[in-house]
C-alpha cells in the first residue's frame, strides 16, 4: 500500500529530522486536496514524502513548484515500477527539473525494471550488494515455515524462550500485523517498541 508506505517513510524522515529546522510534509491520496495544498504553502516544507498518484496530481495542477527541486527519490522502485505505477512516475520525472537527482531505492531489482528505470534515468551510477554481503557480520536470520498461520505467535513465543539474544527485529508486511504483533506481546509482557 503507497499510502501506508509514504506514512512510514514520513515518521522515519520526521524523526530523523526532528533537531534540525528542516520541514517535513506528506501528501497521500485519501486526505483533503484543499486541507494539503493550505498545508503546503503555510509549510514551505524541504521535504515531501507522497505516493505516486497524489504527488502527479499536485504537479499538474501546479500546486508544487519543482523548479528548486534537488532529488527526486523513488523507495521500492522494483514495486512502483511494476505495480502499474511506471506511467505516473514517467509522468513525475517529467516535471522536474534537468538538475535533478533520481535515486531509486529497492531491494530488488529484476532485469525488466532495471530496463524500465533506464528509460527516464540520465547517467545513472548503481550500487549492488551482493547477495552474499547482505547479511552483516554477527547478525542471524532465520525462516521458520508452519503449516498454519495461527501457530506463528506461538512458535515466536518458543523462540522467545529459547533465544539468548538481547534484541530481535521483528519484520511484517503490514502496519496492522505489526500492531497486532505488539499488542499481543504487550499481552505476554515482552518488551517491544
Amino acid at each position: 500500500n503507497t499510502q501506508e508506505l509514504a506514512a512510514q517513510i514520513h515518521t522515519v524522515i520526521t524523526s530523523i529530522g526532528q533537531f534540525t529546522k528542516r520541514r517535513i510534509a506528506l501528501v497521500t491520496g485519501g486526505s483533503s486536496i484543499r486541507r494539503s495544498v493550505e498545508e503546503l504553502e503555510r509549510q514551505r516544507p524541504h521535504v515531501i514524502v507522497a505516493t505516486p498518484g497524489r504527488l502527479l496530481q499536485y504537479l499538474r495542477d501546479r500546486y508544487i513548484d519543482t523548479r528548486q527541486l534537488k532529488y527526486f527519490i523513488l523507495d521500492e522502485a522494483d514495486q512502483m515500477l511494476s505495480d502499474g505505477f511506471t506511467n505516473e512516475v514517467r509522468d513525475v520525472i517529467s516535471h522536474l527539473p534537468e538538475t535533478a537527482k533520481i535515486g531509486l531505492y529497492s531491494a530488488t531489482m529484476p532485469p525488466e525494471m532495471d530496463a524500465t528505470a533506464r528509460k527516464f534515468m540520465r547517467n545513472p551510477i548503481e550500487i549492488r550488494v551482493k547477495e552474499e554481503e547482505q547479511t552483516l557480520e554477527g547478525i542471524r536470520q532465520y525462516r521458520i515455515d508452519l503449516e498454519r498461520e495461527d501457530h506463528r505467535f506461538a512458535c515466536l513465543m518458543d523462540i522467545f524462550t529459547e533465544a539468548l539474544q538481547s534484541q530481535m527485529m521483528i519484520y511484517c508486511n503490514s502496519k496492522r500485523s505489526v500492531d497486532d504483533l505488539k499488542y499481543r506481546l504487550d499481552n505476554e509482557q515482552v518488551p517491544c517498541e
